[in-house]
């Protein structure tokens, strides 16, 4: 390691130098979102929240060190945390899925109001976060490619922070208009990712991908949870007949 990794690590080559920070705010948002409900009720919340809470805080731990030690000639350890990550993102997929059941098959009001509008981001953001982060393996020798689908998961955590964090600090007080803010601020990190990608020189595919399914995410809430077709999926999901 020594100096050829440190030369290695400061290389202009390497995509996103100070991705870290950007991980590390992307995590201050989530732990203020997600403090009433979640992280200062840790004993009190059911398994399936505790077990996709746990590791969606430690899947944004796994973004940020990894995008440090990248930088800080730890190339090594990179690829040993990158081969193990499964046992991450696995419980925390299993998780989502089984409160995403939770939601849909719950009688509370909010559940059903927006229980079939939460199951079309939930379940777009799940298949959308896995195709990224299989890509991201498979590409794990382009960085250019791999360093933007890795950091795709992380924007896809902000819609539930953010909405979650303006009710928490005030600025809005009831939840569609949280949401709404924050799937538009979304798209906007996403644009500005792209915007950064042509001033670097050269827009690389995530980074549009992203913005676009972000956008056509946002637009089928408009019309899709109240269509026949995606209450029956709804129904299926939660186990009801």
């Amino acid at each position: 390691m020594g100096v050829a990794a440190a030369s290695a690590s400061t290389s202009p080559g390497l995509p996103h130098r100070h991705g870290h920070w950007y991980f590390a705010m992307a995590l201050v948002v989530a732990l203020v979102g997600f403090f009433p409900s979640f992280v200062s009720r840790l004993g009190k919340v059911d398994p399936a929240h505790l077990l996709h809470g746990v590791t969606a805080f430690a899947w944004m731990v796994v973004l940020l060190t990894q995008s440090w030690l990248i930088h800080h000639g730890g190339r090594a350890a990179h690829r040993h945390i990158g081969r193990w990550s499964w046992l991450i993102v696995l419980p925390m997929l299993i998780g989502a899925v089984l409160m995403l059941r939770s939601m849909l098959g719950s009688d509370s009001e909010f559940s059903r109001v927006f229980g079939p509008m939460l199951a079309v981001i939930d379940v777009s953001t799940i298949l959308y976060f896995v195709s990224a982060y299989l890509l991201a393996l498979h590409f794990r020798r382009r960085v250019h490619l791999h360093a933007r689908l890795m950091a795709s998961t992380a924007v896809l955590v902000l819609p539930p922070a953010l909405s979650r964090m303006l009710l928490v600090i005030g600025v809005v007080e009831a939840f569609p208009a949280a949401l709404q803010w924050s799937l538009v601020m979304t798209e906007l990190v996403a644009l500005a990712l792209v915007v950064a990608d042509r001033r670097g020189g050269r827009v690389h595919p995530p980074y549009p991908l992203l913005l676009a399914f972000l956008v056509l995410q946002h637009a089928s809430l408009s019309w899709l949870p109240a269509t026949a077709a995606w209450q029956a999926v709804c129904r299926w999901i939660a186990g009801v007949a």
